[in-house]
């Protein structure tokens, strides 16, 4: 019956469970699930949280940051906040983070929109020419906020000059 329940690894696994005759009850089937599936002694769900790095979609971060988060018991939301926005990639961290987003929810939709933004703003400036993640004296471009650093605007205003010298 629970056969019918199982696909993937679990169906392997089961498959030899069956075929080895290790399971003569339903008591060591539950103990040897638990050992082949289960969470270890060593699975620290809060240090997977706080090393969990953004490597595709925003989408995909936030499903794998779910999953660790919600595991996870007393975790305020601030701190959950912060995790989040600390394994984002930072040419979307960093923009979001200037928002000041008031709680998960809100930093997930900002980083949806900093995500999709991104392609265009690469496209432009591979358009124009310009550096789009770089603050080498030149435009910082990174989608929520572009802003030109270069010495030019402030060697132009009388008030920036005091500050260049």
């Amino acid at each position: 019956m629970a056969s019918s329940h199982m696909e993937g690894d679990a169906l392997i696994w089961f498959q030899n469970v069956v075929d080895g005759g290790l399971c003569r009850d339903w008591e060591a089937f539950s103990r040897a699930l638990l050992l082949h599936f289960g969470h270890t002694a060593y699975d620290d769900p809060l240090e997977a949280l706080t090393r969990l790095k953004q490597t595709s979609t925003v989408a995909s971060y936030m499903n794998q940051f779910e999953g660790l988060a919600n595991r996870l018991r007393g975790l305020s939301d601030s701190q959950k906040l912060s995790c989040f926005l600390n394994g984002l990639k930072d040419e979307i961290r960093i923009p979001v983070r200037m928002l000041c987003p008031v709680n998960l929810n809100v930093a997930y939709g900002l980083s949806k929109m900093q995500e999709e933004y991104l392609p265009s703003i690469r496209k432009a400036a591979k358009s124009t020419g310009e550096r789009t993640t770089s603050m080498g004296g030149g435009n910082y471009s990174t989608g929520l906020y572009s802003t030109d650093y270069s010495n030019k605007w402030y060697q132009s205003h009388p008030t920036s000059k005091a500050m260049l010298r």
